[in-house]
């Protein structure tokens, strides 16, 4: 969806709130919320498949520690 999607959205549907899902990854997680999401849904996305597939939940943890963090920012 375009960077404007959130606004259309609201535009009709005045005090509505709405959370991103589907194509949210670590690198866009700050942007979805500026734009005004009040949340984000992660999926495949939320931990790296070679880490899955190597148990490596430590690294997994931290991965997943990281994308919290710079959602707080």
């Amino acid at each position: 969806m375009p960077r404007s999607y959130i606004k259309s959205l609201k535009g009709p549907f005045d005090g509505t709130e709405y959370v991103a899902v589907g194509g949210v990854t670590a690198d866009n997680i700050r942007e979805l919320l500026n734009q005004g999401f009040i949340g984000v849904g992660i999926g495949s996305n939320l931990i790296p498949k070679d880490m899955v597939k190597d148990s490596r939940w430590e690294a997994a943890a931290e991965y997943v520690s990281e994308i919290v963090r710079r959602a707080r920012q």
